[in-house]
């Protein structure tokens, strides 16, 4: 399974979200790994699918889905949590998850 795609020469990081948690992270999370090295993609994908995995079966198994936290507020990398609420990218990861509408 690929976490990694290449858009305009940078990779990327996505998973599908469970359907039981659909409305708190919209069908896909992805996240610009900024970065044109597939080596390092590759690392930090792998980082970021257990990050993710694991956060997902934690999630399902217990009431922490009754806490209403912005989803950028649970980033793998929380120092660029806020310039991921502000749509920004660099100097890191941004958490691209939002809800459907």
């Amino acid at each position: 399974m690929s976490f990694l795609s290449l858009h305009h020469g940078t990779y990327w990081f996505q998973i599908r979200v469970p359907k039981t948690l659909v409305g708190r992270y919209g069908r896909l999370v992805r996240q610009n790994l900024s970065t044109s090295d597939r080596s390092l993609a590759q690392q930090l994908g792998y980082s970021l699918a257990g990050t993710w995995l694991a956060r997902f079966g934690a999630e399902k198994n217990s009431s922490f889905l009754q806490a209403n936290v912005p989803a950028t507020e649970l980033a793998p990398f929380p120092a660029v949590a806020a310039q991921a609420e502000d749509g920004l990218v660099g100097g890191g990861v941004a958490v691209l998850a939002q809800p459907e509408v």
